[in-house]
């Protein structure tokens, strides 16, 4: 995680540790071009250390370690051409992997990893892209109950209303620390089900009659989105509808909200580093949401402990949705590649665990993989669009009132499966449609090879994967939460419409979508 997240940040500041020369810095603003050893499209891993006077540069993020191409982004092999990090004064010293799988699971001596100098030298330019996340994120073993209380008393809070699962107490050692410290705590359970425009709108009710200071929200994902956006309406003028979208007015916030922070318990919808919070109105039979940039909480906690006694079935749903949530924004029609950083981790981690935790709950270092899994994937989703998976998960929680997690994982096989069907014939083609088809499969050959450990595997061999993993976590369909076929019209309509349907890899059809719909069931 430190490579993907915290030595990236500290890059982007110009504050590595060890950079200390002129040639150590030149070498770093300038590295363009570097040896490959993690086939990636079309972010390709680095596996080298750049040396300048005796300091490291370490092994560098990805979105660091490219030259622009007609193919996205690809990096080139020093043995063509002399890399700007050399001719920047830096030595480069290549560090074979021992570890199996290199970096990143690839095998380092593939041949598939090499690209030619052409490629290399090619500056078709950077589309721009944003970055946005909570103001501050907190990840460990541990890590919540430490940092809660004193978060809420730097605030200066003296009531802090807690929103929680069903089950309360599973966050009372936290009252019971901010107590300690002279804070007032009021509980508010959410659930079950998914939240409702109801329980928001109740929930704001109860901040405003404890006084509350500040927000916290311990649970999964309905409790996090619930305790978000109650942050949020708390020092708004109007009513929730006046700012949701879809089923309301639409309209921004004006006032700034409650200090928030978010300590989710699952590890699946990261919703603790998102902007929007998300709610079924039942009368409608609609999922929307309110969304705003000031909505990003303030503190994100993300601690594995929290998440070992989750039951087989919700981590199987959960874990799935996490690692959809790194592939689509990974493979959509508009990566950007600090996304793409994060969601290639985010995908390594969960394909090496997702089997495991669900197999053996107590395996920490599989749940501590799963909560980066989630974590990233937020990240990723928060800040690139995604795809099918979602655009139909949205609409059908309306629908049907299924567990977005569920909903999700029934949907993948299918989407992918569809997706890289309709990719690999669109490739066929000599026009730009073809380039954007067969670059967006290379993007799924990288996650099957992330998901394999496998450096040769194609699309095909992940999507394999994935209808054994779902076989093996024993993942119910559609018709399990009420889908009927009658109604397979209606759900294609509503998820041509979805925003998340924009950001899938290729245009599906009217057909295509319901045969993921039928495959789904």
């Amino acid at each position: 995680m430190a490579v993907a997240v915290f030595d990236f940040l500290l890059l982007t500041c110009g504050r590595l540790l060890g950079v200390r020369s002129s040639a150590r810095e030149s070498a770093l603003k300038q590295l363009v071009s570097v040896q490959v050893t993690g086939m990636c499209h079309g972010y390709r891993l680095c596996d080298s250390a750049y040396t300048a006077g005796g300091g490291s540069l370490g092994v560098l993020p990805a979105f660091l370690r490219t030259a622009r191409c007609p193919g996205h982004m690809q990096a080139h092999c020093t043995a063509q051409q002399p890399c700007v990090a050399r001719r920047a004064g830096a030595r480069v010293q290549p560090r074979r992997r021992t570890s199996p799988g290199g970096f990143l699971g690839q095998d380092s001596t593939s041949p598939r990893t090499r690209v030619g100098a052409a490629a290399a030298m090619a500056t078709e330019p950077l589309q721009p892209f944003e970055f946005a996340s909570a103001g501050r994120i907190v990840f460990g073993r541990g890590k919540a109950l430490q940092t809660v209380p004193q978060w809420a008393k730097e605030q200066n809070a003296k009531s802090a209303l807690l929103v929680t699962g069903t089950n309360t107490q599973r966050a009372q050692p936290f009252a019971d620390a901010l107590k300690a410290l002279g804070v007032r705590t009021t509980f508010f359970p959410v659930g079950p089900g998914e939240p409702t425009l109801e329980t928001a709108e109740a929930c704001t009710e109860a901040a405003r009659a404890c006084g509350a200071e500040v927000v916290i929200s311990i649970g999964g994902g309905s409790a996090v989105d619930t305790g978000k956006a109650v942050a949020a309406l708390v020092r708004q003028p109007e009513g929730l509808l006046t700012y949701m979208e879809v089923v309301g007015a639409g309209k921004a916030i004006t006032e700034r909200p409650l200090p928030f922070c978010a300590v989710p318990t699952t590890a699946g919808t990261g919703s603790e580093v998102t902007r929007n919070s998300v709610f079924e109105s039942p009368t409608a039979g609609v999922k929307a949401s309110i969304r705003h940039a000031w909505m990003l909480p303030s503190l994100a906690i993300v601690d594995p402990l929290l998440t070992v006694d989750v039951p087989p079935s919700v981590t199987a749903c959960t874990g799935l949705d996490a690692l959809t949530q790194c592939m689509e924004p990974y493979v959509c029609c508009s990566p950007n590649p600090m996304v793409d950083a994060l969601a290639l981790e985010g995908l390594r981690r969960a394909g090496r665990s997702v089997r495991v935790v669900y197999a053996d709950g107590k395996d920490l270092n599989a749940r501590e993989d799963m909560c980066v899994a989630s974590l990233f994937g937020g990240l990723s989703l928060a800040n690139a669009k995604l795809g099918a998976v979602h655009g139909f998960a949205g609409p059908l929680g309306g629908m049907i009132h299924g567990p977005h997690g569920g909903l999700c994982a029934a949907l993948l096989p299918a989407c992918m499966t569809v997706n890289v069907t309709a990719l690999r014939e669109a490739a066929r083609g000599t026009d730009g449609a073809a380039a954007a088809a067969r670059m967006g499969l290379e993007r799924y050959n990288t996650v099957a090879q992330l998901l394999t450990n496998r450096s040769d595997a194609t699309a095909e061999d992940g999507v394999k994967w994935i209808k054994e993993t779902c076989s093996l976590l024993s993942i119910p369909g559609l018709a399990s939460y009420g889908m009927t076929r009658e109604r397979f019209a209606e759900a294609v309509e509503k998820g041509k419409k979805s925003s998340s349907m924009k950001g899938n890899p290729i245009a599906l059809s009217d057909a295509q979508l319901t045969q993921i719909l039928e495959m789904s069931m």
